[in-house]
């Protein structure tokens, strides 16, 4: 019987073409289900992050369960099925502990022909069982920490350990980072919820995925044709083949869900949806008939109504911030982004040539407050402030206000924005080649004659996972529990041997072209409203 981690069943159960493409043996030998994407990435290691800062802060008292050896120090939040001689090892250390009664962290059990990570456990005489505690980066007791219990809870019980309880340490959503890096502070962060009757509940759904799993690997039948996965991915195409992502209706603004349904009832293509047949909004029947005609929609007054909002001069103004599950600067609440670089494009008049401006924080500092008095001093007092998705930025510039003191200030500057998003995410424009989305990267390219070839920084993701691993880098370089928590993140990356780390210069170049992208966008759709869609470079 092969070893399952936990990673390969949250995998299978979310989609079995998914798992066989990432992890079906060759020549006898299986790939382990580590993340590829950067959000699952990302995720990994604020995992890690908050595993490592956890038994720091409750397990004190603990002895280490892991070998030495073998897995990285700081990576307990994977079991690799590459080694299974050092994992059953260390099941046998955790067993060891115990058979012993004593506390300890950083365990691994084997059961059932899984293999689960254990945190956190203490042996309650009075109870007469054990207390076994998850320790994860989110801001509830729901979902796939509750699933990564259910698994747990199998394994244990499977190793015949008694059970006193089984917990979740979450975060706490509202707690914010005070300035000392003590146990106690950090401590503050954590809630703990009791799970164990929902985790026995949790497994009877899982068990038969598990079930089906083994049989897989073990007799290697192929995926039954008919079988779709509940999340509706690429890999589960139609009968027929892939539809094109141009027509595809999956990509229905803002409507996976009614894409999912469409494809139960055999409607794949989106040019054959009848609206009388389903409950469309506004924007998806504009998306489908933009799909048919073959051209953008425009909604001139509208627009034009938009444009007029605009005044003079421009101040195009673009952040990039990281979040992490246990916040890097004082006053931050868990995931909530700290700015560390900002661009600002200052416009005279339309069309006109701006002039850029670039604002880079060194890693791992707090220079919030300087970044505040660069901007009032570029921003002036006059003028629109231009940006794109105006909840995220204005929530910038109130932070670094509020860090400086300076609330109000902040308040004007957030007055005299207008969102660029409007006019997309309401659909004034639509183009058949959005495909749904509205996003900087995907409407550039349409409306313009620019898009982000030119730089090595691709996506808002790329950008936050760069500034978040150069930060922890300086961070992981000092000392305190936090440099605890950025090392076992880093090790992570280090330990999947993750792609080359880009530069702070990088994600500065990808800042300046968010804002560049918004002065084209501007001025495109000036071209728009004075002549057709098709007046507008890229469009046609």
């Amino acid at each position: 019987m092969s070893i399952l981690t936990v990673a390969d069943l949250l995998l299978w159960n979310r989609c079995r073409r998914q798992w066989v493409q990432r992890c079906r043996p060759e020549g006898g030998e299986r790939w382990a289900a580590f993340p590829e994407d950067l959000i699952s990435l990302a995720n990994l290691r604020e995992t890690a992050r908050v595993v490592a800062v956890g038994c720091r802060v409750f397990g004190q008292d603990c002895v280490d369960a892991s070998p030495p050896g073998g897995v990285p120090a700081a990576v307990r939040v994977l079991a690799t099925v590459s080694e299974e001689k050092t994992a059953h090892e260390w099941h046998d250390r955790t067993m060891g502990h115990i058979s012993r009664g004593s506390c300890f962290v950083n365990g691994l059990l084997l059961g059932d022909g899984i293999a689960c990570t254990v945190d956190l456990a203490r042996y309650r005489p009075r109870l007469g069982g054990w207390e076994f505690y998850l320790l994860r980066p989110g801001t509830g007791p729901r979902g796939v920490f509750e699933t990564e219990g259910s698994i747990l809870s199998n394994v244990i019980r499977e190793c015949g350990i008694p059970v006193a309880a089984l917990h979740l340490l979450y975060l706490d959503k509202k707690t914010r980072r005070p300035d000392p890096d003590t146990e106690e502070s950090w401590r503050l962060f954590f809630r703990e919820s009791n799970i164990t009757g929902r985790a026995e509940r949790g497994w009877k759904a899982l068990e038969g995925e598990q079930r089906a799993l083994q049989d897989h690997l073990e007799k290697g039948d192929a995926i039954a044709p008919d079988y779709r996965c509940r999340q509706g991915c690429r890999l589960c195409e139609p009968p027929g083949g892939p539809v094109s992502d141009r027509y595809d209706v999956l990509t229905l603004h803002k409507g996976r869900h009614i894409g999912r349904e469409l494809q139960a009832k055999g409607v794949f293509d989106l040019r054959q949806v009848d609206p009388a047949s389903c409950r469309l909004t506004e924007r998806q029947i504009i998306q489908i008939e933009a799909l048919r005609s073959g051209r953008p929609y425009l909604d001139r007054t509208r627009l034009e109504r938009f444009l007029a909002s605009l005044r003079w001069p421009l101040s195009f103004l673009d952040f990039e911030a990281y979040s992490q599950s246990l916040p890097p600067m004082e006053g931050l609440t868990p995931y909530q982004h700290a700015p560390v670089i900002a661009s600002l494009h200052r416009q005279g008049r339309p069309l006109e040539d701006p002039e850029s401006h670039l604002f880079v924080a060194t890693p791992g500092r707090d220079e919030r407050i300087s970044l505040f008095a660069w901007l009032v001093e570029l921003a002036g007092e006059e003028g629109t402030i231009v940006v794109f998705s105006k909840p995220f930025e204005s929530a910038m510039v109130r932070q670094i206000a509020d860090v400086s003191g300076a609330a109000g200030g902040g308040d004007a500057l957030v007055q005299r924005m207008v969102d660029l998003l409007v006019p997309f995410s309401e659909f004034m424009i639509y183009h058949p080649d959005q495909r749904g989305k509205v996003s900087l990267k995907r409407i550039l390219p349409i409306f313009t004659d620019s898009g982000y070839d030119h730089v090595d920084v691709q996506d808002g993701m790329h950008a936050n996972l760069t500034c978040m691993r150069h930060a922890d880098q300086a961070v992981a370089a000092g000392e305190g529990i936090g440099a605890i928590g950025a090392e076992a993140a880093e090790e992570v990356t280090r330990f999947l041997g993750t792609r080359e780390l880009a530069s702070m210069e990088d994600v500065a170049r990808y800042c300046a072209m968010d804002t560049r992208a918004m002065v084209e966008l501007v001025d495109a759709l000036y071209h728009l409203v004075k002549g057709g869609p098709e007046d507008a470079a890229g469009v046609g």
